[in-house]
């Protein structure tokens, strides 16, 4: 009962961060490099457990003006869950790329863990869904990044696996958010 009600709270927390996060967040500029490195230093107890590699690639000078919590979640989600599922030695590569194209951001992740089969891949952007269940996953993770993704964000993101290979995600978003207008007292981060 006790570990039950441990999940349940975890579970509730995470609604409400999520809801606060989306709902008092601000719109402001900031540096996407300053913003992976915010999540590095959080992720470095996590990270420093293993032997996996990152290698990060962002474009000179990135700035865009956004919800930088939404990155965060993106980026930092994506780490976890490699860290969770893909690695089960501890061992291996992250590769994270972000670049703009005409008026898109282009993030693409790639890591070279033990992948996916089809059905799974086709399920990790639905809500509950986790292979992860006895250990503490909720199924909600993914779920999340896809909706700041495509609803606060508008835009998109696939995901790719082969067993043994890996997976990929790619994540494209409008460098204008939609239904944003400018006030004129966009913050500075």
């Amino acid at each position: 009962m006790e570990s039950n009600l441990r999940k349940a709270r975890q579970l509730v927390q995470t609604f409400k961060n999520v809801a606060v996060n989306q709902s008092v967040e601000e719109v402001c500029l900031f540096s996407l490099d300053e913003q992976i490195d915010e999540i590095l230093v959080t992720l470095r107890p996590q990270l420093k457990q293993t032997q996996i590699q990152l290698h990060i690639e962002v474009e000179d000078n990135l700035q865009i003006t956004s919800y930088p919590g939404a990155y965060y979640h993106i980026i930092s989600n994506m780490i976890v869950n490699s860290i969770k599922h893909a690695f089960p030695d501890n061992k291996g590569t992250i590769y994270l790329t972000i670049h703009t194209q005409k008026d898109q951001l282009h993030i693409e992740y790639i890591d070279d863990g033990k992948g996916m089969d089809e059905a799974t891949c086709s399920k990790i952007f639905d809500p509950f869904f986790t292979t992860k269940r006895g250990d503490g996953g909720t199924g909600l993770g993914m779920y999340m990044t896809y909706n700041i993704v495509t609803q606060q964000l508008g835009g998109t993101i696939e995901a790719s696996s082969e067993l043994n290979k890996g997976s990929v995600f790619s994540v494209i978003v409008p460098l204008e958010l939609p239904d944003y207008k400018d006030t004129g007292n966009i913050l500075s981060v």
